[in-house]
Formats: structure tokens, sequence, C-alpha cells
């Protein structure tokens, strides 16, 4: 499973569209094997749904997502977990907990 989180440094960031980045965990049978930084190049969420799509995430957990574009990812086969909060690492520790839920 690939998971990633819209962040700015090391915290989630409260909007996907103001992300410097994404931190991209792959996660084995429950145990992260993988951390890595994909810094922004694109300025829009658009763009960025392109790059989640084009990597192969699973999920993208954030603060908070544009509706339209959570609706694309949603399509597209990829769980949106909007409202996070916290280091990116406590965000996916949450997730792989199941206290964060996604929105489809």
């Amino acid at each position: 499973m690939k998971v990633a989180i819209a962040c700015n440094g090391d915290s989630v960031a409260s909007q996907t569209a103001q992300c410097e980045g994404l931190m991209c965990y792959t996660i084995e049978r429950g145990i992260i094997t993988d951390a890595r930084n994909l810094p922004n190049i694109n300025p829009t969420e658009t763009d960025l749904l392109s790059v989640i799509q084009s990597i192969g995430f699973d999920t993208l957990i954030t603060g908070a997502i544009d509706e339209r574009v959570a609706h694309q990812l949603c399509d597209a086969g990829i769980e949106v977990v909007a409202g996070a909060a916290g280091s990116t690492r406590e965000a996916v520790d949450a997730y792989l907990a199941h206290t964060l839920m996604g929105l489809c």
C-alpha cells in the first residue's frame, strides 16, 4: 500500500492546494517499509491529482481538500482522508490504527 500525505515540512498541510509536497509512505503488512518526501512541483490540486494517480498511491491524507478534487480521487479508486493534523508520522500511524477514516 502507498500512502501520500500532503505536507508542509514534516507537518500535515492544512490545505492540499497549499502543500509544499507529499510525504510518501510504503506500507507492507501494516509496517512502514519506506518513507520519502516528494516536493510539490505542481501548483494546483488538479496537477497534484495527476501525480498521485501516476505514482499509484492508494490513499491521500490531508488537512482539507477541495470537494471536487476529493471526488475525482475517489472515482479513481484513491481513498481520501481529510481532517488530519500533526506530524506526517502521527497521521500515518493514526491511519494504520484506523483512527483516521476516509471520505470514500
